[in-house]
């Protein structure tokens, strides 16, 4: 699917849960602003009389534009939502950014855990991977297993080559 079909999809489903929230009480003044992952455009809204005063970002759906947006929802105390997959040197540092959908290192770091927790009893082993830019996933599992604490004790470890 292209950025457009998901631009709809997402749309749609924004109006929908608008809709929603309205019937049960919520006032709220939508703004829906197309940048066509342009920055400029995405300053040209940012700088704009209409975006003062705004509480909650969600977008953008481009990580060279959502870098742009979450700067300055933390330069001026506005929370973003971020509805696609987001990098997560943007979201260090900075709480008022959320992401909709959880980094690799996040899941991987919440596997970790929930497989020291919930698998006590079975053989745990951890293929280390060849390739280099897959070890931080690796590392994460590792150290996120390793560091979780139970009060049962958990399976042992096994790291494999």
């Amino acid at each position: 699917k292209n950025i457009s079909n998901y631009a709809t999809q997402f749309y749609m489903g924004m109006s929908m849960a608008v809709d929603t929230l309205k019937a049960m009480g919520l006032n709220a003044d939508i703004q829906y602003y197309d940048t066509r992952r342009d920055s400029a455009a995405v300053m040209k809204v940012l700088n704009g009389q209409d975006f003062v005063g705004t509480d909650l970002v969600i977008g953008s759906f481009f990580p060279e534009t959502q870098k742009l947006l979450a700067e300055y929802c933390k330069q001026n105390a506005v929370r973003m939502v971020v509805p696609v997959r987001a990098q997560t040197g943007m979201l260090e540092g900075n709480r008022l950014v959320y992401a909709a959908i959880p980094s690799d290192i996040t899941l991987m770091r919440k596997m970790g855990e929930y497989i020291a927790l919930n698998h006590t009893a079975d053989r745990v082993i951890l293929v280390k991977p060849k390739k280099e830019e897959d070890l931080p996933l690796y590392d994460a599992f590792r150290d996120a297993y390793n560091s979780t604490e139970s009060e049962i004790p958990k399976a042992a470890l096994n790291e494999a080559t």
